[in-house]
C-alpha cells in the first residue's frame, strides 16, 4: 500500500523543488536595488549568503528527488529515497520563500537620500 504513495511523494517533492527554483530566480529587487554606494543589496554578504544557502538546500533536494524518482522508476524500494525528498524539498521551498520574503521587506524602506 505504501508503495503506492511514492509517485505522490516524488511529484510533491518536485512541485516544492519548482516553487524554490521559481522565487530564487524572481529575485529583481535584488539586482536591481542599489545602497548608497550604488551596489545592488545582492552583492552585500547579508543578503547574498543566505539566498546561497537557499539555492544549495534547493539544488541538493533537486538531486534528492532524482534519485528517489529513478529508484522508483527502476522498481527499487523507494520509500525511504521518497519521503527524504519530499522533506528536504518542502524545507528547501520554505527557506527559499523565507529569504526572498526577507530580502523583498527591504522594498517597504525609502531609499537614504543622505
Amino acid at each position: 500500500m505504501f508503495h503506492g504513495l511514492n509517485p505522490e511523494r516524488i511529484t510533491g517533492a518536485a512541485m516544492a523543488v519548482g516553487i524554490a527554483r521559481h522565487v530564487l530566480t524572481s529575485g529583481g529587487p535584488v539586482r536591481q536595488r542599489a545602497t548608497g554606494s550604488g551596489h545592488p543589496i545582492g552583492a552585500h554578504q547579508g543578503v547574498a549568503h543566505p539566498l546561497a544557502k537557499a539555492k544549495i538546500e534547493t539544488e541538493l533536494a533537486a538531486l534528492m528527488t532524482r534519485q528517489a524518482a529513478w529508484q522508483h522508476d527502476h522498481a527499487q524500494p523507494a520509500g525511504e529515497a521518497s519521503n527524504m525528498a519530499k522533506f528536504a524539498a518542502a524545507e528547501a521551498a520554505l527557506g527559499a520563500c523565507d529569504t526572498a520574503i526577507q530580502v523583498h521587506a527591504a522594498m517597504a524602506c525609502p531609499a537614504s537620500t543622505a
